[in-house]
């Protein structure tokens, strides 16, 4: 089941239930800058108390400014649980690879052209945080 989104300038976020991941889909030719990164951090603890991993299809994107992008990796890490952005191309992956080297996320970070994948891989860190924290539990 799916929350209802929240609409942006540049894009919605919502988040699906069923899966445990919170997506973000870009609107057509967006331009995201800083401010849109922060608004975005700000919105995700509303869909709980807890870091979810989050999808975000850049398909459709133009272009990111580097603060956005710097924000993110930075201050991203404190509401998501692990990050999968979803390209167009492989080109793109190569230079999304390129470009998240360069920022440090601390989260673990994955470019796919395949949504599938993407969603595939987020579902796995899920189960292993949840198999790491009973592990701890005990």
């Amino acid at each position: 089941m799916e929350s209802k989104a929240i609409e942006f300038s540049q894009g919605k976020i919502w988040f699906d239930e069923e899966q445990g991941i919170i997506h973000f889909a870009h609107r057509p030719k967006a331009v995201v800058t800083i401010e849109d990164s922060r608004k975005y951090i700000e919105t995700v603890p509303i869909f709980g108390n807890k870091r979810y991993p989050l999808l975000v299809d850049l398909r459709q994107i133009k272009a990111i400014t580097k603060d956005a992008r710097s924000y993110f990796a930075n201050e991203g890490s404190k509401v998501v649980l692990a990050l999968a952005l979803l390209v167009s191309s492989p080109l793109s992956k190569i230079i999304g690879n390129f470009i998240i080297s360069m920022e440090h996320y601390s989260i673990p970070t994955r470019l796919f052209t395949s949504e599938t994948e993407a969603v595939d891989w987020l579902k796995k860190l899920v189960v292993e945080t949840h198999d790491a924290h009973v592990a701890t539990d005990l």
